[in-house]
């Protein structure tokens, strides 16, 4: 996604917060150009970030999720949660971003995972019916289970505090119809 970005818009400064105990979620590309130039992106956890070599606007670093966010200045944060999340899970890490929106109240968070969709809710059967299908495979092969779309509203609606919330402000969709990610926002009581 950074790397998208990054084309998209060159003069964009991104860092990307990569769950040490996840690192395998780095783009394939960007490990192999890391080993190549001489230094591995586990390294990276001692400094505590490292740009990548193929753009220097793009920064990792590493935060397991549940840890208190240290950048807090930026315009936008994107945090994409794995789909086998436990609602607690995400409850905490949406917690730890309440005091950086609160602080900051112009900032959005766009929060991306693969959901399922709520029955009947689009337009196409045949995605429901795929997003059900690769379920039913996740709960059969590793006991694990997608997150419904009205679970995940459920949780952000209880995060707050006694000067406001958080609220989802726009549904992201593709073009079948799919929620891809929520943008949410701090909102003043």
């Amino acid at each position: 996604m950074a790397s998208s970005l990054s084309k998209m818009f060159p003069s964009l400064r991104l860092i990307v917060q990569i769950d040490s105990t996840q690192s395998s979620l780095l783009d394939q590309e960007y490990m192999w150009q890391s080993a190549v130039l001489g230094s591995s992106a586990r390294d990276s956890s001692s400094s505590g970030s490292s740009p990548s070599p193929t753009n220097p606007f793009i920064t990792v670093t590493y935060r397991a999720m549940g840890m208190p966010q240290s950048v807090t200045d930026a315009a936008v944060y994107i945090i994409h949660v794995p789909a086998a999340s436990s609602g607690l899970t995400i409850k905490a890490e949406l917690d730890d971003y309440l005091g950086v929106l609160r602080g900051c109240g112009g900032i959005l968070l766009v929060l991306t995972t693969r959901l399922l969709p709520e029955p009947g809710t689009l337009s196409n059967p045949e995605v429901e019916a795929s997003a059900r299908a690769r379920d039913l495979n996740m709960l059969q092969l590793a006991n694990e289970s997608e997150m419904e779309m009205s679970e995940l509203l459920s949780i952000i609606k209880t995060i707050g505090d006694s000067a406001g919330k958080l609220v989802v402000t726009n549904h992201l969709r593709s073009n079948n119809g799919v929620i891809l990610a929520l943008t949410i926002k701090y909102q003043a009581y």
